[in-house]
């Protein structure tokens, strides 16, 4: 929970110097004597960081959440079939082959239950967000920003 805690906070404190109307930007261009170059590459940066710390924040609720309720079938196709992807690049599970881990009694029982952890996890993400965001729209804006990154836009 310190954890949990220490990034949230971070996250605030950055989101909101980021997109804080009333200070002033200082100009890339003051601080590197008119050659912004690494300006783009920077912000890309930063924006994967403050996205990879939502999913890392959320992933690990969403973990506890399913442990807790009984429903590591829920965890583990998640897991297996999108987080393990996201994050690490890993190639998707086949359902086969967590259905056999998991003890689940089809693949088609396997898909019903991504489905449910992808809404789950959506559920998890907002939360993360609703914590530092200052309202509703801070909110969408910052799902949108999250989309936009992970899909590479």
């Amino acid at each position: 929970e310190a954890l949990d805690n220490h990034v949230s906070n971070q996250l605030r404190h950055e989101r909101a110097l980021k997109r804080s109307p009333s200070r002033e930007p200082i100009l890339l261009e003051e601080l590197n004597g008119g050659e912004p170059a690494f300006a783009q590459s920077l912000t890309a940066a930063e924006d994967v960081a403050w996205a990879r710390a939502i999913i890392l924040v959320a992933a690990e609720r969403m973990e506890l959440e399913c442990r807790g309720g009984g429903r590591a079938d829920i965890w583990g196709i998640f897991h297996g079939r999108a987080l393990g992807p996201l994050l690490a690049g890993q190639e998707a599970l086949p359902y086969e082959t967590l259905a056999e881990q998991l003890g689940l009694p089809s693949v088609q029982a396997g898909r019903l239950l991504l489905n449910t952890g992808k809404h789950m996890f959506r559920r998890v993400v907002r939360g993360v967000i609703a914590e530092y965001a200052r309202d509703e729209q801070q909110v969408e804006d910052e799902l949108a920003d999250l989309k936009a990154i992970l899909v590479g836009e």
